[in-house]
């Protein structure tokens, strides 16, 4: 049965790949650009070529155990952990890309018969901000974030729980606040199509997009760790060990 729909799920990506290389070729052609948010339908390319060939989980560093823990979560968990994982994978990518942009411009720079690349400096300054959003869910996931523990080491085992439980739900909070704010002021900008001018023209929307989607990423997992320490009665084990 889940050889089946592993088979299904297959398929459906291999249409929607099709259809939407298909419909971005129409645009460009009619409209002689690319269509809004480019870069980014790229990327969902090459995630689903990587799946077909099977090569996604070596380079999402997902260890046979880690996905035997996560086999028996619900969906919806799983396809959030999948999420997370892809967002930290296009942040490796965008760090890459920096030191290719950097080092392409200095190299530019150097030779006599050359000139600066234009685009190198506004788009390393927008990886930037992609690179902090994208990679910052999976950091809070494991647990990688900074603390500060000078309260909290000096209290016993159930209040220190407690204050994870609290702090995790106000967290959650505050990163639902900031997503309804941000995605209202990316949405605004997308209606009036708002332009970055830094050495290149960019829709300021699909620069600031990120930024809605890393906080509902970080809203969802401190939710989820709020749960799970109040299900569990624990906080010591990441959700990466715990496989929940």
């Amino acid at each position: 049965m889940a050889a089946k729909r592993y088979s299904l799920a297959k398929i459906v990506l291999a249409v929607v790949l099709v259809l939407d290389i298909g419909r971005t070729l129409v645009f460009f052609v009619q409209e002689e650009k690319f269509p809004p948010f480019f870069f980014v339908q790229v990327f969902l390319w090459a995630v689903i070529l990587l799946f077909f060939i099977g090569a996604l989980d070596k380079l999402l560093d997902i260890a046979e155990q880690q996905r035997e823990a996560r086999a028996g979560n619900p969906l919806l968990t799983r396809i959030f952990d999948g999420v997370i994982d892809i967002s930290a994978f296009a942040g490796a990518l965008i760090v890459l890309y920096v030191a290719f942009a950097i080092g392409a411009n200095v190299l530019m720079r150097a030779l006599p018969w050359t000139e600066p690349l234009k685009w190198a400096l506004p788009t390393t300054e927008f990886s930037l901000l992609y690179l902090t959003f994208l990679a910052a869910p999976i950091v809070l996931r494991r647990e990688g974030h900074v603390r500060m523990t000078a309260i909290t080491e000096r209290l016993g085992g159930t209040a220190r729980l407690w204050f994870y439980i609290v702090g995790s739900f106000i967290s959650s909070g505050v990163c639902g606040v900031l997503t309804y704010k941000a995605f209202e002021k990316t949405v605004e900008e997308f209606q009036s199509n708002a332009i970055l001018l830094q050495g290149i023209e960019v829709p300021r929307a699909e620069v600031t997009w990120v930024i809605p989607y890393g906080f509902t990423l970080l809203g969802l997992q401190f939710l989820r760790m709020g749960v799970n320490a109040v299900r569990l009665r624990r906080y010591r084990e990441t959700v990466e060990e715990a496989g929940i």
